[in-house]
């Protein structure tokens, strides 16, 4: 079941036949016509990718039928399970404007899930209820725009008065993770000397209503020359706070963790097994011992989830909010930088300039560790939030400078 455009990057993956077709737009729309009895998709898009390769592909696309735009989520299964997940997702469905919730592709063991029917996810019709947003703000809502969806993970919309301005982000998650995420945020404060979190406004057992601080992203025009060196200054201060009692420990560059990403690409890129393994087997071997206690760590501080206002940085997404060594939320940022340089996105003095900019505000505040920690923290990030999830999130162009990425990280611990 191939597809052009998509065999050449990632190799054969018996486990997941249904891959390649589902990741062409075209040929999932050909899929969901077949599913709606021949009904035309004007558009289908290709939006998120979640691939476990050897177990299953999720694909969120936005689709429009009848005029009617949706988002769609896809999920592959095995030995014929997807006929009990779709017996399941029509027990739990929820209206989807014209369209029916949920859809079984039994040839590809395969359902899709129409928004806001989800497979975990169980609260997302609140999205199309303003009224009942607005009754938990305690002020009218006129409107609520999906910004981001995760299928059975999570999902963020904007709330808009009458005249267009933001109330609120509303955030639904699936299981427990809209409480987990509550005990976190209460655990912080709403500001500490550049550093600005979002308040809960509202909360459900599954939804919570955030404060809205906008501004652009550091890369973003209108940031400013210095935002850089400003976010340096925020995560500095944020590494200063006392570190939650219910954070959990980093441990997204755990030895594991560093031999599954080098696995994935050995798996989906063969050509590349050698250098992976090796990568990763010099990065175990050669990890730096923590030189000082574990601070209070964002977890997840990429430049879309760092917003320049003219007062301070707003951090926004904090579900991952974690304890751990502080040169791991700085290789966050230095490794997007990095990768940006290794796509060409980016020329390489203006990498170095923007690292030096970010790490030049964190030492304002705080001292910067050491250089051989923060290289092997970016090496690392490198593997495992890069060059891995080029090939599990489907990102093409880094997909096809894979090994670039690869080269980068070796560099760094050469």
């Amino acid at each position: 079941m191939a597809a052009a455009g998509v065999r050449p990057l990632l190799a054969p993956d018996p486990a997941v036949p249904a891959r390649d077709l589902l990741l062409d737009p075209d040929a999932a729309a050909a899929r969901l016509e077949a599913c709606l009895g021949g009904e035309a998709v004007e558009r289908c898009e290709r939006v998120r990718v979640n691939y476990r390769a050897g177990e299953s592909l999720r694909v969120l696309y936005a689709v429009t039928v009848r005029g009617e735009a949706r988002p769609v989520s896809v999920r592959t299964f095995r030995d014929g399970r997807s006929a009990r997940a779709f017996r399941l997702a029509l027990e739990s469905a929820v209206p989807a404007g014209s369209l029916p919730p949920a859809l079984h592709d039994e040839e590809l063991d395969a359902v899709f899930w129409v928004f806001p029917n989800d497979r975990r996810i169980r609260d997302l019709a609140l999205f199309e209820e303003p009224r009942a947003i607005g009754d938990l703000l305690g002020r009218p809502c006129a409107d609520v725009r999906l910004v981001t969806y995760v299928p059975e993970t999570s999902a963020t919309a904007r709330c808009l008065d009458e005249d267009g301005r933001t109330l609120a982000y509303a955030k639904v998650y699936s299981g427990d993770g809209a409480e987990r995420a509550l005990r976190l945020r209460e655990s912080l404060p709403d500001s500490a000397g550049e550093l600005r979190l979002p308040r809960v406004l509202a909360a459900t057992p599954s939804t919570l209503l955030l404060e809205p601080l906008d501004g652009p992203a550091p890369l973003e025009p209108g940031a400013g020359p210095s935002a850089l060196r400003r976010v340096g200054a925020a995560l500095a201060d944020l590494h200063e706070l006392p570190v939650p009692v219910s954070a959990p420990r980093f441990d997204r560059l755990d030895a594991g963790r560093l031999h599954t990403a080098a696995g994935v690409i050995a798996l989906l890129r063969p050509e590349l097994a050698g250098s992976a393994e090796r990568l990763a087997v010099e990065l175990d071997s050669h990890r730096a011992a923590p030189a000082e206690r574990a601070a209070c760590l964002h977890g997840d501080p990429h430049l879309d989830n760092a917003l320049v206002q003219p007062d301070g940085v707003a951090l926004v997404d904090l579900d991952h909010v974690c304890a751990g060594p502080p040169a791991a939320d700085l290789a966050r940022v230095l490794a997007v930088l990095t990768h940006l340089g290794a796509l060409g996105d980016l020329p390489v003095r203006d990498e170095l300039d923007l690292s030096e900019e970010l790490l030049a505000g964190y030492a304002l505040k705080r001292t910067v560790p050491d250089a051989e920690t923060l290289r092997w923290h970016v090496a690392a990030t490198l593997l495992v939030r890069h060059a891995a999830k080029s090939l599990s999130r489907f990102r093409p162009r880094a997909a096809e400078r894979l090994d670039a990425l690869l080269a980068r990280a070796e560099e760094l611990i050469a």
